[in-house]
């Protein structure tokens, strides 16, 4: 397939750098459009465009880890829209009411299915990565923590705060329309739910040079120190010492618990991982989680539901055992995984996965709750697979049956609030220069 000799050379050098920063939009509608002059057919047009994206795409360009965080957001994405069981009851009154009902409850076989969420140990995993180089980048260039911090904390904020400003507008609304306030709370914790991890991002990335920091002084020991730390914790919450100390000890695992894929990130990006190391990882994660579920109790659900504890919040060492193992997996696979996202069409769509991740991970439980809450509210009828309680597998192929309705809502949603995850390009005027640009 001939790539079109249209594309300017100026795209080689910025397309992939404006896809990480939410730029990206036009390259994907006008300047990488196939030429008038050549009409195709519909594969071939889209083979075309999947072409001048792979040509297009600097050498340097780390593919792997833009498939790593496609991969991730698609996993958070399907996960939660197994996992996020509703049910359309009676309330007070006799209204009817919006319930959330975790499938676990019924399946508790299927809790094992929740050990997707070990998809967010790689998205850190690349997000750790990518701030080592880019705040040594900066560092280098002689840039400030701030304005460092400023550039990058936009994209990570912007896009939560949309959503809830947005949310805050339509309550009202839906109260008006005569959704009750119980199924309006319902759907807006678990609607706003996603954006505790945006949270934790953010503050992993204001941590950025602390932890690089400690990663060029202590190497490994960084996160094995961070996972000694969520064990110290869970020795005060899981023992007979628990009595002893606040219930909120817990939560003093937060930080060492997601910090812990971040550094090992960071040990990647400094080239400390062999396949024997990869390996090491692996077998301990694998042989950690065996442990702690046969004999040390924790729940085999990493998100809890059906009675059992959460494993993520906060983070456990059953956690970390499988954020281990994912990344000693990934990192043995790493160079078939590299071949794939080489594939122009594999690539093509990572790219446009890419250009507003956090968009996505936002926006995804809404394109969930919000048409179960409209049509609890239109029709009496329980639709199976959106507002019937999970009672078995049958649920399970009935919610995916709805995934395609869900995906194509999800896409208008992106589509309309992307451009506040977008970076305004820099206006550059005499004499005045411009920002520096951002590596990863």
């Amino acid at each position: 397939m001939p790539v079109d000799a249209t594309v300017p050379a100026a795209t080689a050098r910025s397309f992939l750098a404006e896809v990480r920063e939410g730029r990206a939009g036009s390259h994907l509608t006008a300047g990488l459009r196939p030429a008038a002059a050549a009409p195709a057919s519909g594969r071939a047009q889209r083979e075309s465009r999947a072409q001048r994206v792979d040509r297009a795409t600097p050498p340097g360009r780390d593919r792997l880890l833009d498939g790593l965080r496609a991969l991730s957001l698609v996993g958070v994405v399907l996960g939660h829209w197994l996992v996020d069981g509703l049910h359309v009851g009676t309330g007070a009154g006799g209204t009817r009411q919006l319930h959330a009902v975790s499938p676990l409850i019924a399946m508790p076989a299927a809790a094992p299915l929740t050990w997707l969420v070990a998809v967010l140990a790689w998205f850190l995993l690349v997000g750790g990565r990518l701030s080592d180089r880019s705040w040594t980048s900066a560092t280098t260039k002689g840039e400030s923590y701030g304005r460092w911090l400023r550039r990058r904390r936009v994209r990570l904020v912007r896009p939560p705060l949309v959503a809830v400003g947005v949310w805050a507008l339509l309550v009202p609304l839906a109260l008006w329309w005569g959704i009750g306030w119980a199924s309006v709370v319902v759907a807006a914790k678990t609607m706003v739910a996603p954006l505790w991890f945006i949270g934790v991002y953010v503050a992993l990335t204001m941590a950025t040079p602390l932890l690089v920091r400690a990663d060029r002084r202590w190497g490994w020991r960084g996160p094995l120190a961070s996972a000694a730390l969520v064990g110290a914790c869970d020795l005060l919450r899981f023992t007979p010492l628990a009595h002893l100390v606040p219930g909120w000890t817990g939560w003093l695992a937060v930080a060492p618990g997601w910090a812990f894929s971040f550094q090992l990130g960071m040990r990647w990006g400094r080239g400390a991982v062999t396949r024997r190391t990869a390996a090491a990882w692996l077998a301990a994660g694998v042989g950690s989680l065996a442990l702690l579920l046969g004999a040390g109790g924790y729940a085999v659900a990493m998100v809890g539901g059906g009675g059992s504890p959460s494993n993520v919040h906060p983070p456990t060492l059953a956690a970390l055992a499988l954020f281990a193992a994912a990344c000693g997996a990934l990192w043995l696979v790493e160079s078939p995984l590299r071949r794939l996202f080489d594939r122009p069409r594999v690539w093509w769509a990572t790219v446009v996965v890419n250009i507003a991740p956090l968009t996505v991970l936002t926006w995804h439980t809404v394109a969930l709750y919000a048409p179960a809450l409209v049509l609890a509210r239109l029709t009496p009828l329980t639709l199976p697979g959106l507002t019937s309680t999970p009672t078995g597998p049958a649920w399970i192929a009935e919610r995916v049956a709805w995934m395609p309705a869900l995906t194509l809502l999800l896409a208008g949603l992106w589509w309309v609030t992307k451009r506040f995850e977008s970076a305004p390009r820099p206006v550059d005027r005499p004499g005045v220069p411009g920002p520096p640009s951002t590596p990863a």
